[in-house]
């Protein structure tokens, strides 16, 4: 089939040509043997089309006539609820069309937009010129209605029939010219799903470019997902804005000429007027806004956290008890409020810029009265509504300038993105020299991540095909930058060298998508079950795999929040496996997982017979006794590459005793399929659809009264001060609705000028007092609750709810109840108050034209009945289901870039994005097609009316000598109009708010009904103020489960730990050592039994009085972006020496003093103005987000800093040390026993030399006490612990 663009210049050709046919053989004159020819004729050019023209022509005119709508409205109704059963193929047309036009060239100004242009630029000339023309029939219809009353004067006896005659037909040309208006909307609508498909095209392209090539950090600012969509979306409406206008600038013709027509040189002074105020008023808002971005831009940052990250870490903030923290932050979303003299000079000059209109008009029939000229009412309403459009044009053109400000900040983005790819990394050669025998070459490389940042010298290197590198070093050397470099993820500053071949990558903290398990094994590879199955064994996840509720299928929750530690390295080493690359860089994979699982990735992995045993393997290491297995030995310090040769010793396979405790046997349920296997869940899914009064009662309430009843009774005053404007006017028209002399025209202009003035003085302070009064209380209040129920929700089930939903909710739906709500509401006030004055006033008036707008309103209302349930179900449910899973799938490509580049996985995930921006532009045309539905029928209905009571008012003057002047007959008119849009939005008040009720249950959902903890103090039971003083913790009988749905975690335990001691636990992966803490901390909640601390039964006391008495350093080591002495004490309990002597004590001073660099935001529009700010050093050394300016081991570091400098009587380790080197561990252990002595520590571990020198061991097996005594009693036994024993020192000594 043709491109949409060249089908739709098909058609008016064709119909040229049929026109040009009829002109040429028509030699007809009565109006009937005209029609008939031209239909003839019609009928004649439809045959001579081909059939695709044909079927073009068909497309738009069903489009034009609205049975698009219809069509899916019928669908609906018979039960169809799936997008599939709404699509066609128009979005997915432009967009691959757009597309395959689109490319860059930053060398040229405004190049995003030349692509663009470029891109859209057939389809939407074609367009722009039909909306051209209907436009000016447009004009020239409302001109004739001006006409038409023209004729109401009264006739002369004369020529009264032939006037008749030819008001019939003007009668009957402005009926036909109506479909000029379903033509224009159909038209504005294939505009918008063209800028639609162009804003998601733009959207992924610069994802795409960032996915495609590496970019500076500089970028990370400039591309998150939130910048995207809120520039790209700002983008596309300042672009279709611009259309407008061109197309706009040429319409205006027809109005210029009306205006110059009739008042000459007058025709400049409603332009300049507007201009000016309008200038005026720009110039006030940029003071305000720069005012604004003033007050943002901060020379000392705070520590203020942005919801994104509170959501992100939550589980941090439970552990340290940190919720009163993040319950009085700030910055979620930060206002300055101007001065009150500039908010004064903005409220005045936008009141005269929005009335500039009328007001301008007013001075040139000012200019008419001082000559002293009268003019018939049928030419001031020509005049007036000529002048006004004109005028609104000039306005419109004074805004281009902040239009094109929108299109640089999305230049800005690109040219940020492009200039960063110019930076030069090291090359990757995947389909060249893989018959050589080099993997990897290096001859005096430098690497650093920017100019006085960190950096590795010098190094030069070979790693040939199927060699195995292992890199070795202490915290902060430069191990991951090392692996990032040769990845091609680090910039290159000296030397050549190139990898050869494709890379499997694990990172030494896990990516991990929202999928299901499968999903992220094969990663957009074909599925081979053999080889498969043959992955999931060598990784160990056999047995894993059986304890997920739906094997392979389970859905993993965001980053694998429902796995452990180890099986989220497991599981991305086994998706780099998959990838079946040619070489494979590995960071630190064996730090999470116990010696068991260790010995054997070694075997069936690294070494030996393993599945990589003869690809080129690159492995970052803590664990000594891998060494000899490598061909090279790398050591890293302080950025300098130490490398030594080395033959690898063989590896000797593990004996059977060893190797039974990891199963072997493909036994992995990969194929069962249950709602269990289900992680995210949707709260909102179980709330009522229906128009609630309760909920909005709920909203009243959350609003306060008095704010509502103040609303309320302005918008009353308001209505009753214009009701009594109106009649003034509306007597004026009828007193002299024929012609008006200077006299009548003087009140004219005074009481127009007053009417708008006060009307648009009135809206603003409406508008202004509801912002302060309603509008901003609400915003804060909704805030609160919303920040309050997440903080003191139970993790298990906050952690199941999806994060881009939650930011959805806080963002969108926030602001939409908290501005949207209340401008409907109270515009629903005024227009019921409208409503009923107008009724009066129309049975004062025209009793007849109330009767026939209840049936005009009777016809809308079942039109929009059916509409309406169709349009909410496919927005509020289909639609946010498609945008929902296209902001998840965008977030998790930008998250994982590292991943999806270096395993050349970029085409599938830009596919993947491309297939839901199609759908989102499919919904975007269904929600458009309902919505021009809605305003044709609104649109035909009212012009049916117009048309009725013009000759019912035309009737009575000739056939009953009934007086009707035009001014008469345009106030039946207007009275009309006014009854049937009063009625109907009456009629309708429960549909349009459901439009926003539907976000207000959500909202209700997200902020009330989420399951919450118990409480967090307990004011008749809180533990003395030096409670545990002796640090005696004892489980009894304790039984655990993170879900109903889910099997025991922690089984009947009862043991008990005495003061001071030093327990180490230990225990193979998914035995249950973490879920310990969680119950110590009662993350979760017991089923049976309980634990008690120094006599207290834990669950008796609230739950901040127990976590602020215990200190944890978490596997996941988390710190926020701000200073570090924000992040070690974020409730400034200590003091600087305090905070100066912990971190002496873990030697990280050196760390500490290292400067951060300058860290700069750039001021883009995109975003929040945050800088430049200057980190210092020490205390007031600047942590990144997510403290990516810190290495993992560093981060572990800092935590386990805060504990030190917290001192509480108990202390929790969980795998605090297994991202640090074997010297540095030995340091902390030092630390700790010295440090820690008297209080109770409890150190879960992987590596039992961390704990053999612990008072006594807990053995975890399967979520209970397999064993309990001190270690030499444990390796006396032969038990469990002395098989881990025996494991490790057999991996440290045949290795």
């Amino acid at each position: 089939m043709a491109g949409v663009a060249n089908e739709i210049s098909v058609f008016p050709m064709h119909i040229v040509r049929c026109l040009s046919i009829i002109a040429s053989l028509s030699d007809t004159q009565t109006p009937v043997a005209t029609a008939l020819g031209f239909i003839a004729h019609l009928l004649i050019a439809w045959n001579t089309l081909d059939t695709n023209t044909k079927a073009c022509v068909a497309k738009h005119v069903h489009g034009i006539l609205q049975l698009n709508a219809m069509d899916n409205i019928v669908k609906w109704e018979r039960g169809n609820r799936d997008i599939k059963d709404f699509q066609n193929d128009d979005s997915k047309e432009i967009y691959s069309g757009m597309s395959q036009n689109f490319y860059l060239d930053s060398s040229k100004a405004y190049f995003v937009t030349r692509a663009v242009l470029r891109a859209i630029f057939p389809r939407i000339a074609v367009l722009a010129l039909l909306q051209i023309l209907l436009e000016v029939v447009e004009h020239y219809r409302a001109f004739l209605f001006i006409q038409l009353l023209g004729h109401f004067v009264m006739p002369n006896d004369n020529n009264s029939n032939a006037n008749n005659q030819v008001f019939i037909y003007k009668v009957i040309l402005w009926s036909v010219l109506f479909v000029c208006i379903p033509t224009k909307r159909y038209v504005q609508n294939l505009i918008s799903l063209t800028m639609d498909c162009m804003k998601n095209m733009l959207s992924n392209k610069l994802i795409e470019l960032y996915i495609e090539k590496n970019c500076e950090s500089s970028c990370l600012q400039a591309v998150n997902h939130a910048a995207i969509t809120s520039g790209v979306f700002f983008y596309r409406n300042s672009l279709n804005q611009l259309v407008q206008y061109a197309i706009a600038l040429v319409s205006q013709v027809f109005n210029v000429y009306v205006v110059v027509s009739r008042v000459g040189w007058l025709t400049l002074i409603p332009i300049l007027f507007s201009a000016t105020l309008t200038g005026a008023s720009q110039k006030i808002m940029s003071q305000t806004i720069a005012h604004r971005r003033k007050a943002l831009a901060r020379r000392q940052p705070d520590f203020t956290v942005s919801i994104t990250d509170m959501i992100a870490k939550m589980r941090a903030i439970k552990f340290h008890n940190w919720e009163r923290v993040f319950e009085h932050n700030k910055d979620f979303e930060t206002k300055v409020n101007p001065p009150f003299y500039l908010q004064l000079q903005d409220g005045l000059f936008s009141t005269l810029s929005e009335t500039s209109a009328r007001i301008s008009v007013a001075a040139t029939l000012a200019i008419l009265v001082f000559r002293g000229q009268g003019i018939s009412y049928a030419e001031l309403l020509l005049i007036t509504s000529s002048m006004l459009a004109l005028v609104g044009f000039t306005k419109t053109i004074m805004i281009i300038p902040s239009e094109i400000k929108n299109l640089e900040d999305v230049e800005s983005a690109y040219k940020r993105v492009i200039d960063s790819h110019k930076v030069k990394y090291f090359p990757r050669y995947t389909h060249q020299g893989l018959d050589n025998d080099i993997a990897v070459v290096m001859d005096g490389c430098k690497f650093h991540w920017g100019p006085d940042k960190f950096s590795i010298s010098s190094i030069t290197m070979q790693i040939k095909r199927g060699e195995f590198i292992t890199v070795v070093g202490k915290v902060g050397s430069g191990k991951s930058s090392l692996l990032l470099a040769i990845g091609g993820e680090m910039p290159i500053v000296s030397g050549s060298g190139s990898v050869h071949g494709s890379i499997g990558y694990v990172s030494q903290k896990p990516w991990i998508m929202n999928a299901t398990f499968r999903e992220n094994v094969i990663f957009g590879n074909e599925y081979d079950e053999k080889y498969y199955r043959c992955v999931i064994d060598a990784c160990a996840l056999v047995d894993d795999l059986a304890q997920l509720p739906s094997g392979d299928l389970t859905e993993i929750g965001h980053r694998g929040i429902n796995l452990s530690g180890g099986q989220n390295a497991r599981l991305a080493l086994a998706r780099a496996i998959y990838n079946r690359a040619d070489i494979y860089i590995l960071d630190d994979i064996l730090s999470a997982v116990d010696a068991h699982v260790e010995r054997h990735l070694i075997e069936h992995v690294l070494a030996g017979n393993g599945i990589l045993a003869n690809s080129t393997r690159i492995l970052v290491t803590h664990a000594e006794h891998v060494l000899p297995l490598g061909n090279k030995v790398v050591t890293m310090t302080q950025g300098q590459a130490q490398i030594k040769d080395q033959k690898p010793i063989d590896f000797i396979k593990v004996s059977n005793k060893l190797s039974d405790s990891v199963s072997t046997e493909n036994n992995a349920n990969t194929n069962t399929q249950s709602n269990a296997g289900v992680f995210t869940t949707s709260p909102e899914t179980e709330m009522s659809q229906p128009f609630s009064w309760q909920i909005l009662w709920r909203f009243i309430k959350l609003s306060g009264y008095a704010a509502v009843a103040l609303s309320v009774f302005i918008e009353f005053a308001n209505t009753y001060m214009l009701y009594h404007m109106q009649n003034l006017h509306w007597n004026l028209v009828l007193t002299n609705s024929t012609f008006m002399d200077v006299d009548a025209l003087k009140t004219y202009i005074v009481l127009d000028i007053t009417k708008v003035v006060l009307e648009t003085a009135a809206d603003k302070s409406k508008r202004w007092i509801r912002m302060r009064v309603w509008d901003g209380g609400l915003s804060a209040k909704m805030q609160k609750k919303l920040v309050h129920h997440w903080l003191y929700m139970r993790l298990t089930a906050f952690e199941r709810l999806s994060k881009h939903t939650l930011d959805s909710v806080f963002f969108r739906e926030r602001s939409v109840i908290a501005y949207s709500v209340p401008m409907i509401l109270s515009f629903k006030i005024d227009t019921a108050f409208k409503a009923i004055a107008g009724i009066l006033g129309i049975i004062q008036k025209s009793a007849t034209v109330l009767a026939a707008g209840l049936v005009v309103v009777v016809m809308l209302r079942r039109y929009d009945m059916r509409r309406y349930a169709a349009q909410e179900y496919l927005t509020s449910n289909t639609g946010s289901i498609v945008s929902r899973d296209r902001s998840n799938m965008a977030g998790e490509v930008i998250a994982g870039h590292q991943i999806i580049r270096m395993h050349n996985k970029v085409s599938v995930f830009k596919k993947k994005l491309t297939e839901l921006s199609i759908k989102g532009s499919e919904m975007h045309r269904i929600c458009m097609d309902m919505v021009m539905f809605r305003l044709c029928i609104q649109r035909i209905t009212s012009d049916l009316l117009e048309a009725a009571i013009i000759l019912y008012c035309k009737f009575l003057q000739v056939y009953f000598n009934q007086p009707f002047s035009p001014g008469k007959v345009q106030v039946i008119v207007g009275l009309g109009l006014y009854a049937v849009n009063s009625l109907n939005n009456i009629s309708i008040f429960s549909q349009d708010i459901m439009l926003v009720l539907s976000p207000l249950a959500r909202y209700f959902v997200y902020s009330e009904t989420l399951e919450q903890e118990l409480q967090h103090t307990i004011m008749n039971s809180r533990p003395p103020a030096n409670w545990p003083n002796h640090g005696l913790v004892e489980f009894k009988n304790y039984s655990m489960r993170y879900r109903d749905d889910l099997d025991y975690v922690l089984k009947d335990l009862s043991f008990a730990v005495r003061g001071n001691e030093k327990i180490g636990i230990v225990g193979r992966t998914g035995a249950g050592k973490s879920s310990l803490s969680q119950a110590l901390l009662r993350i979760v909640e017991p089923t049976s039994g309980k634990i008690v601390i120094d006599g207290i039964n834990t669950a008796t006391i609230g739950l901040a009085d127990l976590r602020s008495r215990i200190s944890i350093v978490p596997q996941d080591p988390v710190l926020f972006e701000g200073t570090v002495r924000e992040n070690l004490d974020p409730l400034h309990e200590h003091t600087d020496d305090e905070i100066w002597n912990a971190i002496r004590k873990v030697q990280i001073k050196d760390i500490v003093m290292q400067p951060t660099d300058k860290f700069n935001k750039s001021d883009l529009s995109m975003m929040k103005n945050s800088g430049p700010w200057i980190a210092g050093i020490g205390l007031h050394k600047w942590v990144e987000n997510d403290g990516v300016n810190f290495s993992v081991g560093q981060r572990q570091l800092l935590s386990l800093c805060r504990a030190l400098l917290w001192h509480r009587k108990i202390l929790i380790l969980d795998e605090a040390t297994a991202n640090i080197d074997s010297k540095t561990d030995q340091i902390m252990q030092s630390v700790i026993r010295n440090e820690f002595k008297d209080c109770t520590v409890l150190i879960i571990a992987h590596r039992l030399k961390t704990v053999l020198d612990s008072d006594r061991i807990l053995v975890m097996d399967q979520g209970q006490v397999a064993e309990f005594d001190t270690p030499s009693n444990l390796l006396a036994q032969g038990g469990l612990f002395a098989k881990l024993v025996e494991s490790m020192e057999f991996n440290e000594r045949t290795i």
